[in-house]
């Protein structure tokens, strides 16, 4: 296997038995990677019983915040093996520290940008402001691609995070009046077009992570794919 994934109590049952056996039987190791994961407790440490009336319904929880929220949660809380304290105040702060802010963006692009995007006009930009993002846009990529590659999960979901802050807080912040007030038609075409990419890309690499609302994000972006995750992953 590639990886296999499990609890942390499972270090002495599931992997030891795995790898144990498969060596004895003289196959070598039988998998080639393994993503052991920290317990869940309450927010106060607690480990969760219904005894303590401390269980929290997941249901319950999907239903509120939506469950790509809950997975980012996750990811970016704390390391995987560490164990972990479920806060649903956190998970509000993680939901609006990420999605709502991509939302925000994307609904700046829908209003300001969506109908100056032309055909094989994104990247080609010559302004600053838009040769910086796209070369926030290659690092981030490579940075993502590599942490996957080596199950650094976390690594990637932050690396995101910080890539969204960069388009959100500086980009789209200095390139307002290129959108609102533009000197020519051409630089408000070329700012529609990074912006574009820009966005088509995050789906791309928060889709591993998020898939409903990567793929909410792509086919609103007017992809001609049916999802974002029948597209290819995007290099840098």
């Amino acid at each position: 296997a590639d990886y296999i994934c499990e609890g942390v109590d499972q270090t002495r049952g599931w992997f030891y038995t795995l790898l144990a056996i498969s060596v004895l039987l003289g196959k070598g190791r039988p998998y080639k990677n393994a993503i052991s994961l920290g317990l869940i407790n309450d927010k106060y440490g607690q480990k969760m019983s219904k005894s303590k009336g401390n269980v929290v319904d997941p249901w319950r929880v999907i239903g509120e915040h939506g469950v790509d929220s809950l997975r980012w949660y996750f990811y970016t809380v704390s390391a995987p093996g560490d164990t972990k304290r479920f806060d649903e105040e956190e998970l509000r702060q993680t939901t609006r520290r990420f999605f709502l802010i991509a939302f925000n963006v994307f609904s700046f692009y829908r209003l300001y940008a969506k109908k100056y995007v032309r055909s094989g006009a994104a990247g080609s930009s010559r302004h600053v402001l838009d040769r910086w993002i796209l070369a926030r846009l290659a690092e981030v990529t490579r940075s993502v691609t590599s942490s996957l590659e080596a199950y650094q999960i976390g690594d990637a979901a932050r690396s995101l995070e910080g890539f969204l802050d960069d388009v959100s807080r500086w980009y789209l912040r200095r390139s307002r009046r290129r959108f609102q007030r533009p000197e020519s038609r051409a630089d408000l075409e070329a700012a529609a077009g990074t912006l574009h990419l820009v966005l088509e890309s995050f789906a791309k690499l928060t889709a591993p992570f998020a898939p409903f609302f990567a793929d909410a994000l792509y086919l609103s972006l007017g992809q001609k794919r049916e999802s974002v995750h029948l597209a290819d992953w995007p290099t840098p």
